[in-house]
Order: structure tokens, then sequence, then C-alpha cells
């Protein structure tokens, strides 16, 4: 049997539009954990990383929680049905660690994706050329992130 060595390519650390694809149980080193498969959208990249399984407001399933739900805290007798955060826009924060083993992509952070508020148009300037008065319109400036409805993103918020 004939094994290639696998490589890895790194992505620049950064913010990335993304969603979860798949959550799965895991055994971690310190007890029961999540993994998370995360595809960044424009890049077609995907990562994976863990959370434990705690659902407490320090915990990072929480935060991660509630960047999939737009930001909104939830209720103190929330019920988290991990399914319910599959397909939600997100910004995923990619940070790079470097090993022994070589240097990784990291997923940091998961936040919420930013709202996206129509650009406000620029006002006319006015230019003089050879003794006339000449107006332009200045484009507005597009929104960072484009407005992301992943599939399944019909459903509500579940509280």
């Amino acid at each position: 049997m004939k094994i290639p060595v696998t490589t890895y390519e790194t992505i620049d650390p950064g913010l990335y539009p993304g969603h979860i694809e798949t959550i799965e149980e895991d055994e971690g080193q310190f007890g029961p954990q999540l993994k998370y498969s995360i595809l960044l959208d424009q890049l077609g990249t995907r990562l994976t990383t863990w959370s434990s399984q705690s659902l407490s407001v320090k915990s990072k399933l929480y935060r991660w929680a509630v960047a999939c739900f737009g930001g909104k805290p939830l209720p103190d007798d929330f019920v988290l049905d991990t399914e319910t955060l599959i397909n939600r826009p997100i910004m995923v924060s990619v940070t790079m660690k470097d090993t022994e083993m070589g240097t990784f992509n990291r997923v940091a952070d998961l936040l919420p994706m930013p709202k996206t508020a129509a650009p406000k148009p620029k006002p006319a300037s006015m230019l003089t050329q050879a003794g006339q008065r000449v107006v332009t319109i200045d484009e507005p400036e597009e929104a960072p992130f484009p407005e992301m409805e992943p599939a399944g993103m019909q459903d509500e918020i579940p509280f």
C-alpha cells in the first residue's frame, strides 16, 4: 500500500462569512465534545473545530449558538437542539496556529453575521471643467458582506 503525505493549504487570518455544515458528538481529552465542520462560503474552504457540550453563558457553545441566532441571547429555559445551528449564516474568525507539525488554520470564534444596512448614497460632487459646471454622482459603496441566506434559513429562531 502506498500512502501519500497529506498537505494542508492555509488561508489568511481574518473574518469570513460561512455556516456550520455538520455537528457531531465526539470524545475529547476533557470529555464529551461537539465536532463542527464549517464551510467558508466565498472560499469553499472547510475547517474543523470543537467545543464542549456545556451550554452555560461562559461556554464556547453558548457564544456560538448566540452567533448562529444573529446575536440574540438564549432564554434561560432554552434547550438547544444542535440541528438548529446548521446552515445559519455566521462570521468565522480564522487565525493561524504554529505547531511542531506545521502551520494550520484555527477557528478562533464564530460571530453573528453583521446586519447589512442599505448603503447611504454619497452626495453629488461638483467640479468645474473649462468654465463649465460638471455634476458627478458617486456610486454607493457595496456592503462588506452581501446578504446571505443559506438553504433552510426560512425557519425562525427557535425561541
